[in-house]
C-alpha cells in the first residue's frame, strides 16, 4: 500500500512539471499583425535653450531665428565689450560674458555661444544624418555715424561644443574651430567656417560656446575662459569717437 501511494505522488509530481512548462505547440496557424508611424518635416522655430543644460529654457541674450526650418540657426548671441577709454594705443578687449536668465528666472552666465539644429531627414542613401557647416562674417564694421573702425577685427577663441544629449564639450564628428580671425571686407565674401558637423553626423540641436564659465565641468573661476575668448582688436592710431559703435556679424549654416 505504501508503494502505491509513493508512485502516485510521483506521477502527480509529473503531471504537475507538465503543467507548468511552456506549451511546445506545432506552428499549425499564425498571422502577423503590422505597426507604422510616419515621420514629416517639421519647419517651426527652434527655441534658445541653455547651452549647459539644454532642456532648460532662456531668457535669450541675442538674436533669434523667428521663420524656422529644417536646417536652421537658432540663436546668436549679442557681443557687449563695454566702455573703453579713447586711445592711440593698439585697442584689445574682449566681449563681455552672456548674462541672462534661465527658465526659472535665476541669474546664470555662459561664454557666449550659438545654437543650430538640423531637424531634415537622413540619407536615402546611407540611412545617416547629411552633415553642415556654420560659417560666420563681419558684414558691416564698427561703425558710428561717419566714424568707422577700420582694420577692427574679431577673434573667437576656446570653442566648447555642447548638444541636448552630450554636455562634454566634446562630441564626436562635430568640430568647431578656434583662432578664427573675421575680419571686414567692402563687398563681402569674407565668410569664415566657424564649426561643422561630418557628412555623417548633426542630426539634432547643437551649441558652441567661446569659452567655459566656472562650474562648467570641473572649471574654477580661476580657470574659466568665458570672459576672454572673443577678442576685438583696433589698430593704433584709429580715430575715434566719444560715442557707441555698432557692426554685424552675419551666421549661416548650410549642408555640405
Amino acid at each position: 500500500m505504501k508503494s502505491t501511494k509513493l508512485m502516485t505522488s510521483a506521477a502527480i509530481a509529473v503531471l504537475g512539471l507538465t503543467l507548468l512548462a511552456p506549451s511546445v505547440l506545432a506552428a499549425d496557424h499564425s498571422l502577423t499583425g503590422n505597426a507604422d508611424i510616419t515621420y514629416k518635416k517639421d519647419v517651426t522655430p527652434n527655441p534658445p535653450t541653455d547651452p549647459e543644460i539644454p532642456t532648460d529654457p532662456v531668457d535669450p541674450p541675442g538674436v533669434i531665428d523667428p521663420v524656422g526650418g529644417d536646417l536652421t540657426i537658432d540663436f546668436v548671441g549679442n557681443l557687449h565689450f563695454g566702455e573703453q577709454q579713447i586711445t592711440t594705443n593698439k585697442g584689445e578687449y574682449f566681449a563681455n560674458e552672456a548674462k541672462t536668465k534661465n527658465g526659472k528666472g535665476e541669474d546664470i552666465v555662459r561664454g557666449n555661444w550659438v545654437q543650430v539644429t538640423d531637424k531634415r531627414g537622413v540619407s536615402e542613401t546611407t540611412g545617416l544624418p547629411l552633415g553642415w557647416e556654420v560659417r560666420a562674417e563681419l558684414t558691416q564694421q564698427f561703425t558710428s555715424g561717419s566714424s568707422i573702425l577700420k582694420g577692427a577685427t574679431l577673434t573667437y577663441s576656446n570653442p566648447v561644443v555642447t548638444s541636448a544629449d552630450n554636455v562634454s564639450g566634446t562630441i564626436d564628428g562635430i568640430n568647431a574651430e578656434t583662432g578664427v580671425v573675421l575680419e571686414y571686407k567692402d563687398g563681402g565674401g569674407a565668410s569664415e567656417k566657424m564649426f561643422s558637423a561630418d557628412k555623417d553626423k548633426g542630426f539634432g540641436k547643437y551649441f558652441v560656446q567661446y569659452g567655459r564659465e566656472a562650474g562648467f565641468g570641473n572649471v574654477t573661476e580661476d580657470d574659466k575662459t568665458s570672459d576672454e575668448s572673443i577678442k576685438l582688436t583696433v589698430p593704433a592710431n584709429t580715430p575715434l569717437s566719444e560715442s557707441t559703435y555698432n557692426a554685424k556679424i552675419t551666421w549661416t549654416i548650410a549642408e555640405l
